[in-house]
């Protein structure tokens, strides 16, 4: 935002707003280390506007017990769409598909929702 240097009549400083879109695709990465849970690896991407009204696609995944002395590997992976105003400018829509794994001590856990 930039002002202007000095008031106009009707005593009003007029303010200039600069806006630009983003990048329609990003993807992001993290790891982390813990000394009991072991080896934890995620990463996503997302491509933002995809057919032109503000929609959102999504993937992301999830390892997370690699090396770890509390069970076996989990791991995640989700699929999400969301488009916003679908059937008026106040409701939105989205998808959600996961994949999940769980590999505890106690309990072995494969899921998917849809």
């Amino acid at each position: 935002m930039v002002e202007a240097d000095g008031p106009v009549p009707g005593d009003t400083l007029p303010v200039s707003v600069r806006v630009a879109d983003a990048k329609p695709r990003r993807f992001g990465f993290g790891a982390e280390l813990a000394t009991v849970e072991g080896i934890t690896l995620s990463a996503f991407w997302l491509h933002r506007n995809l057919f032109g009204g503000a929609e959102r696609l999504r993937f992301e995944g999830e390892i997370k017990g690699i090396g770890g002395e509390t069970g076996g590997t989990d791991f995640r992976l989700e699929t999400r769409f969301d488009r916003p105003a679908t059937f008026n400018e106040d409701t939105g829509f989205y998808a959600l598909n996961e994949i999940e794994q769980l590999d505890q001590i106690n309990f072995f856990s494969s899921a998917s929702h849809v």
